[in-house]
């Protein structure tokens, strides 16, 4: 939860948030994988409406050390236009490349 002011926010409108549509895991320094982010759950990011679909994705996979290559993006059941500017806050669900 984002806490404002001690209130609980509604943030919705100001981010961009991934939702992991299965289990997401990287691999470690000893060469094993572990569990980066669980299904179901999400990683918000502040919109900013000068950046690129890809910005956001290249960013999320570094916050959670996954590889991008490994990885589809999703909206509104269509895979995302990495070129595209994001024009407003939205959400994208994440899955491995089938």
């Amino acid at each position: 939860f984002n806490l404002s002011h001690g209130r609980l926010s509604d943030n919705k409108n100001t981010e961009v948030i991934f939702f992991a549509g299965e289990d997401l895991y990287r691999d470690n320094i000893v060469g094993t994988r572990e569990l980066a982010i669980k299904k179901y759950c999400k990683c918000k990011l502040q919109f900013d409406d000068s950046r690129t679909y890809e910005s956001y994705c290249w960013e999320f996979c570094g916050l959670l050390n996954i590889r991008f290559s490994d990885i589809k993006f999703v909206a509104n059941r269509r895979e995302i236009p990495m070129n595209r500017t994001v024009k407003k806050p939205c959400e994208i669900y994440v899955y491995y490349q089938k």
